[in-house]
């Protein structure tokens, strides 16, 4: 289907548009009897000036590589999806400040020491995540100051050692 008319400039920029979504998220499986879509994304095709992406709730699905997300992010939010894999943290955008990936299926290790010096949220609950993590300085792993809210917690197998939390 061809959305764009040559003589119509938004018409053209609605093409576009639409172009780029479907090269970011591709349809892969729709449960007729539900009637739900899951959908996977492709996270290194976001726009380069992007600086907020939340996508929660959206039953997005597949691996995320976090390592070529775009430079001006400092919001990403893909919590209660269906994302699988490995997570690694070694190359986040330096403006990243706010990252919430819980609620999802990763799995295997994380190195929490290459975060971003802006980052100061981190929201990994309730994945399948092991190990032993280390947190950084100014990093908030809490909420609600409440030892029992930890944002690293429903990882049963992860171990959290704290090295001057910044609780806000």
């Amino acid at each position: 289907m061809r959305l764009a008319h040559k003589n119509n400039a938004k018409s053209r920029e609605h093409a576009h548009t639409c172009r780029k979504a479907r090269a970011i998220c591709k349809l892969r499986y729709k449960n007729k009897i539900n009637k739900f879509v899951f959908c996977e994304i492709d996270v290194s095709q976001l726009p380069e000036g992007l600086t907020e992406l939340g996508a929660a709730h959206n039953r997005l699905v597949g691996s995320l590589c976090l390592t070529s997300l775009p430079q001006a992010l400092d919001y990403l939010h893909l919590e209660n999806n269906a994302f699988h894999g490995s997570l690694g943290f070694t190359r986040l955008p330096e403006s990243l400040e706010s990252l919430d990936l819980s609620d999802n299926l990763f799995s295997g290790e994380i190195d929490v020491s290459y975060l971003p010096a802006e980052m100061r949220e981190l929201d990994v609950r309730n994945n399948k995540l092991c190990g032993n993590v280390h947190t950084p300085p100014g990093l908030v792993c809490w909420v609600d100051d409440t030892e029992n809210n930890r944002l690293f917690n429903g990882n049963a197998d992860l171990g959290v050692e704290d090295l001057g939390i910044y609780c806000d």
